[in-house]
């Protein structure tokens, strides 16, 4: 049986509800009534300067068509050639004239708004008054009625499976306006932020800090988690470090500089367990240190110091022997350069 796979482009309907809430109050705010009324002046004047502009198509058109036809007109009917020419001539200057004179009829016929001083003090009282029984608590079904009287649609896209939400609001009268949302996801790796989440991630630890160290500064930083309420834990910060492939390979097979061995490797080329190699790091007869801090123990040997690791590998073989001298138990410092 086949299964579904799950859809993670989705939004609770609680969470755009809030939302376009706040975008219904916004409007019905004497800061978004006074704006709305401007927006309608605006509109009026552009309206005035398109229907300037219209009627002067049509002028231009009516004058080139009356052209076209006397050119048409006196023209000798014997000459055929010319006489068609200017017959289709005429006939694309009166198919231009009745489109210009369809496109500045279509825009006189659209209704235009225009309110006087009286009608605009009413709107914002009306808006007031909208506005204060929305916040005052009045029903679901009265919010809804409200809701369609001032919206067409609302339509909505999420950008690339992440947290961030296009909401496109049609409002009654063909304004449209354009606002971002974001949304809980499920998974980290839907965060718009992942890629520079990890890189910041790996940097604090591979810097020393420990994962409760990492979450703090994640949070101070304004990173969060796929639920945008909930701060980065350092559970999370662990959990993030495992499944990432390139965290896994800094952090548990870290390249190494030249001489340098990590422990496994080293032991099997001197030819001892690990388990040894380990309690020589113990005891300081190698030169070891925990990279990245902690996770892998790396092991400084040059040839000089593998000749030395080799000597000793050779005196503490069997049983019983007694302690190295000194000089095999005292490993070569760490060069400069490598610290």
């Amino acid at each position: 049986m086949a299964h579904a796979r799950p859809c993670y482009s989705s939004i609770r309907c609680a969470t755009l509800d809030d939302f376009v809430t706040s975008k219904l109050l916004e409007v019905l705010a004497p800061a978004g009534v006074d704006l709305s009324l401007r927006v309608l002046e605006d509109e009026q004047t552009r309206r005035e300067q398109l229907d300037t502009l219209y009627a002067q198509r049509v002028e231009q058109a009516g004058y080139e068509a009356d052209v076209a036809e006397r050119r048409y007109r006196h023209v000798d009917p014997a000459n055929r050639l010319v006489a068609g020419q200017l017959e289709r001539q005429w006939e694309a200057a009166l198919e231009q004239r009745e489109s210009a004179s369809a496109e500045l009829d279509k825009l006189r016929g659209q209704r235009s708004v225009k309110l006087n001083d009286t009608e605009r003090d009413q709107l914002r009282r009306v808006c007031s008054d909208v506005a204060g029984l929305w916040q005052a608590g009045i029903a679901p079904e009265e919010r809804q009625q409200i809701a369609r009287l001032l919206l067409d649609r609302v339509d909505v896209e999420v950008y690339d499976n992440t947290e961030r939400v296009g909401v496109r609001l049609h409002w009654s009268g063909g304004f449209e306006s354009v606002s971002e949302m974001t949304r809980p996801v499920q998974q980290f790796h839907q965060l718009e932020s992942y890629g520079p989440l990890m890189d910041r991630v790996l940097e604090l630890t591979l810097s020393g800090k420990r994962a409760s160290e990492v979450a703090s500064m994640l949070e101070r930083e304004g990173y969060h988690s796929p639920r945008s309420d909930r701060p980065i834990s350092s559970m999370m910060v662990s959990k993030l470090l495992q499944e990432d492939a390139r965290c896994r390979q800094q952090l548990t097979a870290p390249p190494l500089n030249e001489d340098h061995w990590r422990s496994k490797e080293l032991a099997s080329e001197l030819g001892i367990p690990e388990k040894r190699l380990k309690d020589w790091i113990t005891r300081g007869w190698a030169t070891a240190i925990q990279r990245p801090f902690g996770r892998v123990w790396v092991i400084y040997a040059d040839e000089q110091e593998l000749k030395r690791l080799q000597a000793l590998a050779r005196r503490q073989s069997g049983q019983g022997t007694s302690k190295p001298p000194k000089a095999l138990r005292t490993p070569a410092g760490l060069p400069r350069k490598n610290q």
